[in-house]
């Protein structure tokens, strides 16, 4: 007999429930790449070929729950992106950074006078 999630979650502890949202953010964020690779309709062994590493590798990059920015911006690249991050600070303001992009002199020196 199937018992309804609202059910199941009702029982729940209040740190089971936390636990079970923590999974579900990091099931979604999994799927992210292979949902890009997917949109541009290309397989992981075109991606392997692309990043010079085989299929499995590729399958098991898609899972990671957890990964270096640098490995991210790899096999973004390797689909023909480019990975941008976007910082959002206390104030409203919000800030790119663009991986792989030396800063210019100017925006050098706007961090240090904002780190004074």
């Amino acid at each position: 007999m199937a018992v309804k999630y609202s059910t199941l979650r009702g029982k729940m502890t209040k740190a089971e429930r936390a636990e079970s949202a923590e999974l579900a953010n990091k099931l979604r964020v999994s799927m992210v790449l292979a949902d890009l690779r997917a949109m541009l309709c290309k397989t992981q062994e075109e991606m392997a070929l692309a990043l010079g590493a085989t299929q499995a590798s590729v399958s098991k990059r898609e899972s990671q729950n957890d990964m270096l920015v640098s490995s991210l911006n790899k096999y973004v690249a390797a689909m023909g992106g480019r990975l941008e991050l976007r910082v959002h600070l206390a104030g409203g303001r919000e800030h790119s950074i663009t991986l792989g992009r030396k800063p210019s002199r100017r925006s050098a020196r706007r961090a240090v006078q904002v780190a004074a």
